[in-house]
């Protein structure tokens, strides 16, 4: 947790409790929830229970397109996984701040 305090205008206190392997672990749920919702909001589970069902065929684009999400997210954990990996220790600051650059809306 970051925390900073500010008085007309002015730092006045700061406190960054945050750590690596916190930072990184919110950061993959975020990416996975983002994933999901956008694999969710292609339809594919209505089109997937109504082709079982005796339906129509899930259009390939549909599948296509949730492929390239599950690519999207495989590399963005690669990614965090990699800072984490470059940390000196648990509290690496500098490395916290790159992991929450990684956002599954800025690509």
């Amino acid at each position: 947790m970051k925390y900073e305090l500010y008085q007309n205008g002015v730092l006045v206190e700061s406190y960054d409790h945050r750590t690596v392997s916190q930072t990184a672990q919110e950061r993959l749920e975020m990416v996975k929830n983002a994933c999901k919702t956008a694999i969710e909001d292609t339809g594919i589970a209505w089109m997937v229970e109504r082709e079982v069902t005796g339906g129509k065929a899930v259009p390939q684009s549909v599948k296509d397109q949730c492929a390239s999400y599950r690519a999207l997210n495989a590399e963005l954990e690669t990614r965090i996984n990699a800072l984490v990996n470059q940390a000196i220790d648990n509290d690496d600051k500098a490395i916290c701040d790159q992991i929450e650059q990684v956002n599954w809306a800025n690509l």
